[in-house]
């Protein structure tokens, strides 16, 4: 008579056999595929959001990001835990190929990173709008932030006041709202669009060189 699953655990507790490990998974090899699959999501989500006709990203989901991606929403949803997060993730991509660094942020600097902005976000369709999706609060947040430091380094003499009104005339420059008025409501290229920002960055720079408080 065959022995049964249970006689042979029985045998095993009787001979005192130690149970074999449990095998890991968490090889290199393993969690290589873990980064190059979050990349894939990363990349698919980056699409959409370049093709969406608004900032409103709602359509970013699990499931549009998969299929984007050429994999299941259930892996998707396994690397990031809400689509919030995914969103997110999708946000500081864009950030760092746009290759700004807003916590470095000197006044001096300044064109060149607004001229980084605008030339990035001409590779979207999105024309923005004061409603944008929830998650771009916090990076607005952010760049406001980075201005307001790098005026008070530029003006230690100027208060708070006069230095907010300065760093509110900058974030004109490379708000993107306003880096599409000057493209459709004035008709402005691309070429004339940076070209603009930095004549009037020139003469924000100059006056505050010069200690012209607002």
């Amino acid at each position: 008579m065959p022995a049964t699953k249970s006689t042979k655990t029985s045998v095993k507790k009787a001979l005192k056999i130690p149970a074999l490990p449990r095998r890991t998974y968490n090889s290199p090899l393993r969690q290589q595929q873990a980064v190059d699959t979050r990349d894939r999501i990363l990349a698919g989500g980056s699409q959409i959001a370049r093709e969406l006709p608004t900032w409103d990203w709602g359509a970013i989901t699990f499931k549009t990001v998969g299929a984007r991606a050429n994999m299941s929403e259930r892996t998707v949803r396994r690397h990031f835990a809400t689509e919030r997060a995914l969103r997110d993730a999708i946000q500081q991509r864009h950030l760092q190929e746009c290759g700004v660094d807003f916590d470095g942020l000197e006044i001096r600097a300044f064109a060149d990173a607004a001229e980084q902005i605008q030339r990035y976000l001409a590779g979207f369709a999105s024309a923005p709008q004061q409603s944008w999706d929830p998650g771009f609060a916090a990076i607005d947040a952010n760049r406001r932030s980075s201005l307001l430091k790098a005026v008070a380094r530029a003006t230690p003499s100027w208060t708070p006041v006069d230095r907010a009104i300065a760093a509110a005339t900058f974030d004109l420059l490379w708000n993107p709202a306003n880096f599409e008025r000057f493209s459709s409501g004035w008709q402005l290229d691309q070429r004339s669009v940076i070209k603009l920002i930095r004549w009037a960055v020139g003469l924000l720079q100059e006056a505050m060189r010069q200690g012209k408080r607002p």
